[in-house]
């Protein structure tokens, strides 16, 4: 083998091997959003105290609860559709946003900017005093 053919089988190795890391490792399967959810939280507990405030977010099991600006409490799956990453809620924008690559969800868990191209599941929210029911 020559030094050229060499340094081609070599490149085409590197070609190879790099192509396999970016196409790979971007998946296309979006994480599973918790099935069968049916928790309640008491807001009076120091470990929920947050939801007691416009913009105040928790995650439990999976599943992001937040204080919107209209006042009503939302319950999306917790984990971006993108890669996985968690999710946070930014009450100055009223969007649901990844740290990780930027995509941001609306209120309602549609898509509202890429690279996440598929919705988080949105789950029923009832409060009663300053307890707040989480359910599929």
């Amino acid at each position: 083998m020559t030094r050229d053919e060499f340094l081609k089988v070599l490149g085409l190795g590197a070609v190879a091997t790099a192509s396999m890391f970016c196409f790979g490792g971007c998946s296309s399967d979006s994480p599973a959003a918790p099935q069968n959810v049916d928790f309640t939280i008491d807001i009076s507990q120091s470990s929920y105290a947050t939801l007691q405030n416009i913009g105040g977010f928790i995650i439990k099991d999976g599943v992001i609860i937040a204080h919107i600006e209209s006042g009503e409490y939302i319950a999306l799956s917790a984990a971006c559709t993108h890669e996985g990453t968690i999710i946070n809620y930014n009450s100055g924008q009223n969007l649901f946003v990844c740290p990780a690559h930027g995509s941001e969800f609306n209120t309602d868990g549609t898509v509202a900017k890429n690279p996440a191209n598929k919705s988080l599941t949105k789950y029923n929210v009832t409060v009663t005093g300053n307890s707040i029911r989480v359910y599929s």
